[in-house]
């Protein structure tokens, strides 16, 4: 009865090996909410309501919304920066609201 199994003969060394091909480096298109929420520290939820809103550029593809790397780059090397003076300005009023919610409990 014959076999159908071939034999195998192994390399002799690696230099035996054809020349292969380095695979090209793929560039993303577009990022998914997910993968922007994380990169801004935000919540999935927090970064939908924004995709919605607008504030995140964004498009409906298909079913799912999808954001632009590029765009999203843009935009997200556009975005203002705070001065000391804005976060100043910032942590005061939380002060005074602090303050108020505490009047206003009797504490």
């Amino acid at each position: 009865m014959s076999s159908n199994v071939l034999p195998f003969t192994p390399r002799s060394n690696a230099t035996d090996a054809p020349e292969r091909a380095t695979p090209a480096t793929v560039t993303r298109a577009v990022y998914t909410v997910a993968e922007v929420a994380e990169l801004l520290s935000l919540s999935t939820g927090s970064t939908y309501a924004l995709v919605r809103k607008g504030d995140i550029p964004a498009m409906k593809l298909g079913g799912r919304w999808v954001i632009p790397v590029r765009r999203f780059e843009t935009w997200l090397d556009n975005l203002p920066t705070a001065s000391v003076a804005d976060v100043e300005h910032e942590l005061a009023a939380l002060d005074r609201a602090a303050g108020r919610r505490s009047a206003s409990n009797g504490a």
